[in-house]
């Protein structure tokens, strides 16, 4: 694998930058795609790069930024392409004020990286009848 670093500049919050690190010299290098067939689910505390091509089709886009719900952005839009530099308006759905119940893998994906809604889930050992 390689790593990334994706950077959202401070004042322009709809602006994403990627770069891969060099680990042989240290150097950051500007990329434009995180490769057509990966979408990259980030959060404020964690982020997760997954193949698109292991679910079904069409329900998520390679080269593309999704947020998680513990980012400030996710209130306006749910995803950022690469290719294009455009974004995915925001369905509507509010999991602050919503009961927890993900609709889409897009959404799953993004509250597996969530920080801050763990009364929400499933811990381990805990039978699912409880709930």
């Amino acid at each position: 694998g390689e790593l990334m670093l994706v950077h959202r500049r401070r004042w322009h919050r709809w602006s994403y930058d990627v770069y891969r690190v060099d680990l042989a010299t240290g150097d950051l290098v500007a990329v434009n795609s995180l490769g057509r067939e990966r979408a990259l689910f980030m959060g404020m505390y964690c982020s997760l790069s997954v193949p698109i091509e292991i679910f079904p089709s069409g329900s998520m886009s390679g080269d593309t930024i999704y947020l998680s719900f513990d980012a400030g952005e996710r209130d306006d839009f749910e995803a950022y392409h690469l290719t294009d530099r455009s974004i995915t308006p925001h369905d509507g759905y509010n999991l602050r004020e919503s009961v927890m119940l993900p609709h889409t893998i897009v959404d799953c994906l993004a509250l597996c990286i969530t920080v801050g809604y763990e009364e929400h889930t499933i811990g381990y050992g805990e039978d699912l009848d409880d709930f």
